[in-house]
């Protein structure tokens, strides 16, 4: 969704946005809101997005490696 006028609009007809990766269990907006990490449990990896000025959120790349346990993520 993006945000005009006080009201939201769906930005893609089907919804999907982005792809966040294998299984998410967890996602945080940094405070400035432009940018959103996604910890992903099976391949415990964080998958990360730049928020554009229309809602709509551009791939950056993951970081691979972490330990099986993570269970939270947290972004300032």
């Amino acid at each position: 969704y993006s945000i005009h006028d006080g009201g939201l609009t769906l930005l893609n007809a089907d919804g999907f946005t982005a792809s966040t990766g294998n299984t998410p269990i967890d996602i945080s907006l940094t405070n400035n809101s432009k940018f959103i990490y996604n910890l992903n449990s099976m391949s415990h990896s964080i998958t990360f997005f730049k928020v554009k000025e229309d809602g709509s959120l551009d791939a950056l790349g993951s970081v691979n490696g972490l330990p099986a346990g993570a269970v939270g993520i947290a972004a300032k």
